[in-house]
């Protein structure tokens, strides 16, 4: 008997090992909740397609996640990911650092000291909150250029995205002396050279979807696949789609859909790089929900929200942020604000169909004061207003332009995904991200 036994023992480890996950891989669309998540998925079935991102929900390692960071209920960019990434709550602002100073070590530096290789793609700044909390460690978010010297320190081996503007040249020669080929454009992604990579391809963030996608989250994922899956020891890679957040500041529905299409196409090749090496572990989630969105009802007259208003948000040509910004300039030109320049740039860029009020115009021009936070949204209190003003031809209802304490999608495919079931805190996608590590839990 005592041979059976032992084998028994030998073929249970084996299958252990064989659960532990070689690769890890996070897709995190920042801002992203399950509004935003349904009504990608309505859209999809409405043109009788299938998201990839209901793939890997269908594979059933599903969590419903809350978010709340240390000291408070409602969490911002920075401590969200920070959270998703070392698996420890920290206050609103601070990127991976405890209030006593002490760094929490995310994924990527765990992989890096682990012999793996390491990578990074966003379409915002490698310096946003969102994607840097991945890799510095700050008491505050707000000094990009500090943020953005520990980046081009960091030494991982594939860094791609925008934010150019906050790496100075001191920080730019300190990647080229750690090794890394730092790319400035786009159309360098195809003919980079071996070895690491710095990618900061825009001045700050990458072009909203709807405004000229270019398939561009899709190439650098590609690339950091082709290029991190070389480690016969593994890699773990994060994907940032993080302009889903960008937009549902603005309330724009249509445009959250088309960054959803984007967010989509990377994850059909995060999907198929799963399926294709079975040692991958896949998870998928958010730092935050952001707007609280959803399709609504109208009562008077009764009308529910369907196939015609998916038609219309489809149709939309701008995003609301590039539409505001070209009032703007032409209000910079020397043109008088108001609801005739409104018309002239907005109407253009609307679904057919869609007819607003000169009243609707003149308040839509009243609005566009400075917001609550300046530059970054400086005509967040517009686009309520328009939110508002589009409502009836969408059905699309928003709580707010900030993040909400709305839990959040947290679901996988592949080894150790398993463990993403039932109610859970974002925090805890770090442990299953460090199943792909040999000592999972050591700091």
């Amino acid at each position: 008997m005592l041979l059976p036994s032992l084998l028994a023992i030998l073929l249970s480890a084996a299958a252990g090992a064989a659960e532990r996950p070689k690769n890890a891989i996070l897709l995190l669309a920042d801002g992203l909740s399950w509004g935003q998540l349904q009504l990608a998925l309505d859209d999809a079935h409405a043109r009788g397609a299938r998201l990839a991102l209901e793939d890997i929900l269908a594979a059933g390692h599903t969590a419903y996640c809350q978010t709340a960071p240390l000291g408070a209920l409602v969490v911002e960019s920075g401590a969200g990911s920070s959270a998703v990434s070392g698996g420890a709550r920290v206050a609103n602002r601070s990127l991976a650092k405890l209030p006593d100073g002490t760094d929490v070590p995310g994924i990527l530096e765990l992989a890096q000291r682990d012999g793996k290789s390491t990578g990074l793609v966003t379409t915002g700044r490698l310096t946003h909150a969102s994607p840097a909390a991945f890799l510095a460690h700050m008491r505050l978010r707000d000094d990009e250029y500090r943020i953005a010297d520990q980046i081009a320190a960091s030494g991982h081996d594939v860094l791609l995205g925008g934010g150019r503007s906050y790496f100075l040249p001191s920080a730019v020669a300190q990647a080229r002396a750690g090794g890394a080929a730092v790319l400035f454009h786009e159309d360098e992604l195809e003919r980079a050279p071996a070895g690491r990579l710095l990618g900061l391809l825009s001045e700050d963030s990458l072009p909203y979807a709807m405004d000229g996608e270019s398939g561009i989250l899709e190439r650098m994922t590609r690339l950091a696949l082709e290029r991190l899956a070389r480690n016969p020891r593994g890699f773990v890679l994060v994907v940032n789609s993080r302009l889903v957040d960008e937009l549902s500041h603005y309330n724009d529905a249509a445009g959250v859909l088309a960054e959803m299409g984007r967010t989509d196409r990377a994850a059909a090749l995060l999907r198929d790089f799963a399926r294709a090496h079975p040692d991958t572990a896949l998870v998928v989630t958010t730092n935050h929900d952001s707007g609280g969105m959803g399709m609504m009802w109208q009562a008077y007259p009764a009308k529910f929200g369907g196939l015609e208003e998916q038609a219309r948000l489809r149709g939309q040509k701008a995003s609301v942020p590039a539409m505001f910004a070209e009032i703007r300039r032409r209000e910079l030109a020397g043109e008088q604000r108001d609801g005739a320049l409104v018309r002239a740039v907005v109407a253009p860029m609307l679904a057919p169909g869609i007819r607003l009020s000169d009243a609707d115009y003149e308040a839509l021009a009243k609005s566009l004061t400075v917001g609550p936070k300046g530059a970054a949204f400086t005509y967040s209190p517009a686009a309520r207003e328009f939110s508002r003003l589009l409502a009836p031809h969408y059905l699309v209802g928003w709580v707010d332009g900030t993040h909400t304490s709305s839990a959040v999608p947290c679901f996988g495919m592949g080894p150790g995904t398993e463990a993403l079931k039932g109610l859970l805190h974002h925090a805890d996608v770090a442990g299953v991200l460090r199943t792909a590590l040999s000592v999972p839990s050591h700091q």
